[in-house]
């Protein structure tokens, strides 16, 4: 639910979905299965109100889609120099 809150919030800013490197998806999960499970959610959170906002025409999906791949690999791998 946190991430959830966070993504539809972060969707909200009237400034638009610019995410900063600072904002990324990370799991701190113990076992692989726990990873898997802990991508499979974040993925589903950011998806559902992504779509939402797509439908509202707050953004483009081309918008939503370069967001995603920010938050989900694109500032790690800036951060981490990879």
């Amino acid at each position: 639910m946190i991430l959830g809150k966070f993504i539809e919030s972060w969707a909200n800013l009237k400034t638009g979905p610019k995410i900063g490197v600072g904002s990324m998806f990370g799991s701190d999960s113990e076992t692989i299965e726990r990873a898997y499970a802990s991508i499979i959610f974040a993925k589903s959170s950011i998806t559902r109100v992504l779509a939402e906002h797509i439908e509202n025409d707050v953004f483009t999906k081309k918008i939503a889609i370069n967001a995603t791949k920010k938050l989900l690999r694109d500032n790690a791998k800036k951060l981490y120099n990879i």
